[in-house]
């Protein structure tokens, strides 16, 4: 269960990571990958392009348009750019009897692109086609996952597994405890791997947190209790990477991931904020960076500072890795008492999903 929870963290990572050619030749391959005998890969060629085919199912006649995604456009240029796909696969693909539109939107296909999809639905001209209801990472994840964990293995790679081996030499990673503290009986931790599997990607719009910074944030917490701290970092670098469009955004995101792991810590281990920080800083068990990041959410708590906005991107991303570390310190602190990290992590990522912007905010 370990091993395939790490493994659709990587899955959506990738996804999100990817450009449009990327989640293309991601697709084609997953495709090929699950129905060998009857998914054709459509190669552009010279000045006919790809003759509006990402894919073909010979067999069940489902041409495949795959885009990574179209959302920032308006609805009228989606709709125009659809239809001359769908009127392109049809000239090209006559026998054509299916249509799916494939995307790599983690939140879900945008409303305009929804839209574009059922004015395409009620046009006379595509009434022998059918439609299809789109597919999204959830879907490709579905596919991926209903895989032989060898085939799944060979598409993503996967974790230095050397390191995750028990001392008798068996190195079944779903019987490991890994870093989640505690003796957890098996049907204990399944369900609960289950859920961080569900809780990660279950931000929505509108919250007081961008989603896909949260849902990376929180894929970078549960991969690093996983033990794999090389795919930790992959999201804390995209994560960055993001902050370069939306500066704010990673930044909020980080801090308030913290100031919600320090009303948890406090709530669970029956101290007040400010003692819980107090009694933390001055025992001198926190590295230097856990110590910056858990000092500046101490005086955010108390009022001493006025928000923060760091504009340089070296040190941004060296603000995000703080309050990660510091993150993870105190799901370390929790994880020595009764309450193993896995429950922590789920507290955690639950009462950030509940914050929106009409009632109230961090702590």
């Amino acid at each position: 269960m370990a091993a395939l929870l790490w493994q659709e963290h990587k899955f959506k990572l990738v996804l999100l990571e990817a450009s449009g050619n990327e989640f293309e030749t991601m697709f084609t391959r997953l495709m090929r990958l699950s129905n060998p005998n009857h998914f054709n890969v459509s190669r552009a060629g010279g000045n006919v392009g790809d003759r509006a085919c990402d894919g073909w199912d010979s067999k069940n006649k489902i041409l495949y348009s795959v885009y990574a995604p179209p959302s920032r456009k308006k609805r009228d240029e989606i709709t125009r750019k659809l239809l001359g796909d769908l009127r392109g696969a049809r000239q090209n693909y006559p026998e054509m009897r299916k249509w799916r539109l494939v995307h790599n939107d983690l939140f879900g296909m945008h409303a305009n692109v929804a839209r574009a999809l059922e004015d395409l639905r009620g046009m006379t001209e595509f009434s022998s086609i059918e439609i299809l209801s789109d597919w999204g990472p959830q879907e490709l994840w579905s596919l991926l996952s209903s895989l032989d964990h060898s085939v799944r293995s060979e598409f993503l790679g996967g974790p230095q597994w050397d390191r995750l081996q028990r001392e008798d030499g068996n190195d079944n990673w779903g019987d490991l405890k890994l870093r989640f503290g505690g003796n957890l009986p098996e049907s204990s931790l399944r369900p609960a791997l289950r859920s961080l599997n569900q809780l990660c990607n279950n931000f929505e719009p509108g919250s007081a947190i961008d989603p896909i910074c949260a849902s990376a944030f929180a894929g970078s917490i549960v991969v690093w209790w996983l033990d794999d701290k090389d795919l930790a970092h992959e999201y804390l670098n995209f994560l960055a990477e993001r902050s370069d469009e939306s500066p704010m955004e990673s930044q909020i995101t980080s801090l308030g991931v913290l100031l919600q792991c320090i009303t948890i810590s406090s709530r669970q281990l029956n101290m007040s904020v400010n003692a819980l920080l107090s009694s933390q800083l001055a025992s001198g068990e926190p590295a230097p960076a856990e110590r910056f990041a858990l000092e500046l959410a101490y005086d955010e708590i108390v009022g001493k500072n006025k928000g923060i906005r760091v504009d340089n991107p070296l040190i941004r991303f060296k603000f995000i890795l703080s309050c990660f570390k510091a993150v993870n310190y105190l799901i370390g602190v929790l994880s020595r008492t009764d309450y193993p990290a896995v429950f922590a992590l789920q507290d955690l990522i639950i009462s950030l999903q509940r914050i929106d912007h009409h009632h109230g905010g961090f702590m």
